[in-house]
């Protein structure tokens, strides 16, 4: 992928897990070719452990997956996750984004006064009715 111009990845989707000692080894990898990786995490337990494993990636993204896809934002019906998978990356100090059902401005501004670094999203935007409109403002919300 670094032959390509690729620098940077999502690792451990829900849609694709990895095993934890893969993640260690290719962050590890990463981090020595300048390559980057978001750890998508689907709990805090999960991150815990990755963090006892000594996995330092570019940034954590916490998703609960009974929530991507579902339109029910993890800011909205999991902000204590969030603001738990923040506390405990900025313990490590490592960026945390969330994902999972954001489907609007008002999700990733809750996103953005519980912390998060960021946002994933995709069908939020994909399934809308004016996809460039919806990211727009969804960018425009991640400012502070």
């Amino acid at each position: 992928m670094i032959e390509i111009g690729v620098n940077r990845s999502l690792l451990n989707h829900s849609e694709y897990k990895v095993p934890h000692n893969k993640i260690k080894e290719l962050a590890s990898q990463g981090s020595k070719l300048n390559f980057d990786f978001v750890v998508c995490v689907d709990s805090i337990n999960e991150m815990v452990n990755l963090l006892k494993s000594e996995v330092y990636p570019t940034a954590y993204a916490i998703e609960p997956p009974e929530l991507i896809g579902s339109g029910k934002s993890v800011s909205k019906y999991k902000p204590e996750t969030v603001v738990k998978a923040v506390k405990l990356g900025e313990e490590y100090d490592i960026p945390v984004l969330c994902g999972a059902g954001i489907v609007n401005e008002e999700d990733v501004k809750k996103a953005v006064e519980l912390g998060v670094a960021g946002i994933l999203v995709s069908s939020g935007i994909i399934k809308s009715k004016d996809p460039l409109s919806t990211m727009l403002k969804m960018a425009s919300a991640l400012k502070k």
